[in-house]
């Protein structure tokens, strides 16, 4: 049984790193504004506005789609984010590179492994890209494989995730996009490149319209 799952768990990294592409692209492009080069997103946290531009560690459990800056068209989860002292911030980055556009040659790919994955994954990890690389219609694989690894076995420690982020700016990859987030008609873009943010705005509820809760895609 077990091994069945990690069979099918291959496949899905195979075809999201062949067909997601131009899927991605499709949906990344509705979220832009009538400029075409800027979105306008919500985050709940804590000093955003003083910190936006660092890259801090992520802790277990913290990263489920990657390491970066969680952003959503949804006023009512950024919310719930910032209880507790935080705030709810309008967050507008520019236009960038989305990860499905990026592929990595596999030996960039097994040296970053070798570098910052916990001993015990390495050589699983390493197998599984080989697998993907092997099977793969054109040359290297998909940037995201990488992430989705290290994700799945847990591969790294919380220094690490700046790593991760930093190896994924390198190749180009700005954000990435998470469409029906939880099952609902949600999306949520993980920003890689605190580069591309061009406004961090601390927002409070009352200023908040209704039809500005949801950002429509």
């Amino acid at each position: 049984m077990v091994k069945l799952r990690y069979i099918v768990f291959l496949k899905m990294l195979i075809n999201i790193s062949n067909t997601s592409r131009v899927l991605c692209d499709m949906k990344i492009s509705d979220l832009f504004e009538n400029d075409g080069n800027t979105m306008t997103l919500w985050h709940g946290g804590r000093g955003l506005e003083f910190s936006y531009n660092e890259m801090m560690p992520h802790k277990k459990g913290r990263w489920e789609h990657g390491p970066g800056l969680y952003l959503t068209t949804h006023y009512d989860t950024a919310f719930k984010y910032a209880k507790g002292g935080g705030k709810v911030y309008s967050v507008t980055i520019r236009k960038g590179n989305s990860i499905d556009n990026v592929v990595v040659n596999l030996k960039d790919a097994i040296d970053f492994v070798k570098e910052f994955a916990m001993k015990k994954f390495k050589d699983k990890i390493i197998n599984d890209l080989e697998q993907i690389s092997y099977r793969n219609v054109k040359d290297g694989i998909n940037i995201s494989a990488v992430v989705n690894l290290c994700l799945n076995y847990d591969a790294l420690r919380p220094s690490s995730t700046v790593a991760l982020r930093q190896f994924l700016i390198k190749n180009g990859a700005d954000y990435e996009m998470s469409p029906r987030f939880g099952g609902r008609d949600e999306t949520i873009v993980i920003l890689f490149n605190p580069e591309l943010i061009k406004s961090v705005k601390p927002i409070k509820a009352s200023d908040v319209d209704t039809d500005d809760r949801i950002k429509e895609i």
